[in-house]
C-alpha cells in the first residue's frame, strides 16, 4: 500500500511504476483519483490526486524488496510512505 501520493498529481502512476520496477516487475498499479461534489455555482466535481494507491509486484519477494528498503521513498522529490497490505476483512474457520 502506498500512502501520500497524491503529492505526486494526478498521472501518478507513471512515476510509480518506474520507480517500483527497480525492485523488480510491476504488475499493476492501482490509484483512483478523489472526486468532490461540485458546490454551489461549480458546474463539475472537482478531481483531486489519489492520497492512497495499491501497487503489486509479480512476486512476494519483489514486493518484499520494495518494503524492505524502507517505509518511505523519494519519488520525484516528495516522500511516499510504503507499507505491506494486511486485510481486516471477515476470518474464515479453519475446519
Amino acid at each position: 500500500m502506498l500512502r501520500r501520493i497524491n503529492r505526486l498529481g494526478l498521472n501518478s502512476q507513471a512515476p510509480l511504476e518506474e520507480y517500483f520496477s527497480q525492485f523488480g516487475k510491476v504488475s499493476r498499479v492501482m490509484v483512483a483519483p478523489t472526486r468532490s461534489k461540485a458546490q454551489f455555482g461549480q458546474a463539475k466535481a472537482r478531481v483531486r490526486p489519489a492520497p492512497l494507491g495499491f501497487l503489486v509486484m509479480d512476486t512476494a519477494e519483489e514486493a518484499q524488496a520494495a518494503i524492505s528498503a524502507g517505509a518511505e521513498h523519494i519519488i520525484q522529490g516528495e516522500c511516499i510512505s510504503v507499507l505491506p497490505f494486511e486485510s481486516h476483512g471477515v476470518e474464515q474457520d479453519a475446519k
